[in-house]
């Protein structure tokens, strides 16, 4: 990977609307490096800048892999008081 390169991702990384905390989760990266290279403090190495790109060229599935968690989560929750309300009414009805 060139320098120039490693610009350009980090001008993908500078412009990217995601949380440093979601590109964390998904690259391994803490969120103070992934600021640091957004507010250009410092460069990724050649490495790391492999990763962002292969991260940003890959967004939308990560993104898709996110919604699907958080709505199994929500479902998860859901299914949590449905089972609790059920409680709720057989004690009721016990009475």
């Amino acid at each position: 990977m060139s320098d120039l390169q490693i610009v350009n991702i980090s001008e993908v990384l500078k412009n990217s609307q995601l949380s440093n905390f979601f590109i964390s989760k998904y690259t391994g990266f803490s969120q103070a490096s992934i600021s640091n290279w957004k507010r250009g403090v410092k460069k990724p190495s050649k490495p790391n800048a492999l990763i962002l790109k292969f991260f940003f060229e890959n967004e939308n599935r990560y993104l898709l892999e996110a919604t699907i968690e958080k709505q199994e989560k929500q479902i998860q929750k859901l299914q949590n008081e449905n089972n609790e309300l059920r409680k709720i009414i057989k004690a009721f009805e016990a009475k």
